[in-house]
């Protein structure tokens, strides 16, 4: 979860729930996001690799982050919730018997009815899915995926290992599993798009009674896989979010004991949100977002020794804050094309449940010449 600010901008309302079932208390006009949007500007520094970063046009106002782009470029995943979560998180405590003052953005069809209180009004986050036909046209509407349950949260989707429109390797979380209900890793195998598959909770040691959060699987081989997630309470971290690894050589019937990554890892900053890339020349990358630079923002480093995934060389900046407090969750098409988020704060006309909203941001590959999409 990144926080993004545009001090000062806007003018009217918050989000309205634009499809017709309502917000509750918390639901007001949109008018204010709108102009936030248009006045965010997150900064691209690495200008040789990445062009000017715009936003998607399927921005709601509802809370959409957690994203992930699939690596064909089709597919574009979320977690999503209809409303102001962080001032949700921060200021209303998760408190259920409040949450429908929070209300915001469209419900997408989300079961917020059903809980075990009798409550009138149920917040969790649904992975959500829009699609597009071809590069060349612009993503379809966000829409709920076949995940979505009532009750509890799934998030952190990443599609891996994909051909002929199915996914190999599909990873999510859940905090489904009691007694603790902390963040665990499920993982699903060959599934179609947008897959209704429940999957496989990873076992132990990967999955513990910490959070284990943001997964990103990748097949190495035949049988070889790697596995990077971050977690801010796991024991044996460096600091107060860090980024773990697990590797398996039996195509995930077993894994190794997570570590740190101590290479881009610290016990000063948070580091999370990894993201693996591989370049042309079949280098592998680790994107990931930092505080280092006192802001959530988007770092990469490239890997020094292959198949050492505690090897990274020295992390440089990719995006920065700009005008906002943050951007994160950074990930790339086969292509280099960039997608993260931007967490914008209304400073002038925001109010203790209505001031924080999400979107999806992209930055395409350099060289230019490919359309805004």
């Amino acid at each position: 979860m990144t926080v993004a600010v545009c001090a000062g901008c806007g003018g009217g309302g918050g989000g309205g729930d634009s499809d017709g079932t309502g917000g509750g208390p918390g639901t007001v006009a949109p008018s204010h996001w709108v102009a936030i949007r248009a006045a965010a500007a997150p900064q691209v520094v690495l200008t040789g690799a990445f062009a000017t970063a715009a936003i998607l046009p399927i921005a709601t106002d509802g809370w959409e982050d957690g994203i992930c782009v699939s690596r064909d470029g089709l597919h574009l995943y979320a977690t999503y919730a209809p409303a102001d979560l962080l001032s949700f998180v921060t200021t209303g405590g998760g408190d259920m018997a409040v949450a429908q003052d929070y209300a915001r953005g469209p419900r997408l069809g989300m079961d917020l009815a059903t809980n075990p209180l009798a409550l009138p009004f149920w917040l969790q986050a649904d992975i959500i899915h829009a699609e597009r036909p071809s590069l060349a046209a612009d993503f379809g509407p966000w829409r709920l995926s076949a995940l979505a349950t009532p009750v509890t949260s799934e998030g952190g989707p990443q599609p891996a290992d994909g051909s002929d429109g199915r996914h190999g390797l599909f990873v999510t979380t859940t905090n489904e599993v009691g007694p603790d209900y902390t963040l665990d890793i499920v993982l699903r195998r060959d599934v179609a798009s947008d897959p209704s598959d429940a999957g496989t909770i990873l076992p132990a040691p990967v999955n513990s009674t910490a959070d284990e959060d943001n997964p990103h699987i990748e097949r190495l081989s035949a049988s070889g896989l790697v596995l990077f997630f971050d977690s801010a309470n796991r024991p044996g971290g460096l600091g107060m979010h860090d980024i773990w690894y697990a590797t398996s050589v039996d195509d995930g019937a077993t894994w190794s004991a997570p570590v740190v990554a101590a290479s881009v890892s610290s016990a000063a900053w948070k580091e999370h949100q990894p993201h693996l890339w591989r370049d042309g020349d079949g280098r592998w990358w680790l994107y990931f977002t930092s505080t280092a630079g006192g802001k959530d923002e988007i770092w990469r480093a490239l890997q020094a020794t292959p198949g050492d995934w505690d090897s990274w060389g020295t992390p440089e900046l990719v995006v920065g804050a700009g005008n906002c407090a943050g951007v994160g969750e950074p990930t790339l098409t086969s292509a280099g094309d960039l997608y993260f988020v931007v967490v914008y704060r209304d400073d002038v006309h925001g109010t203790g449940t209505d001031r924080y909203d999400a979107d999806a941001w992209w930055a395409p590959r350099v060289p230019a010449g490919i359309a805004i999409r």
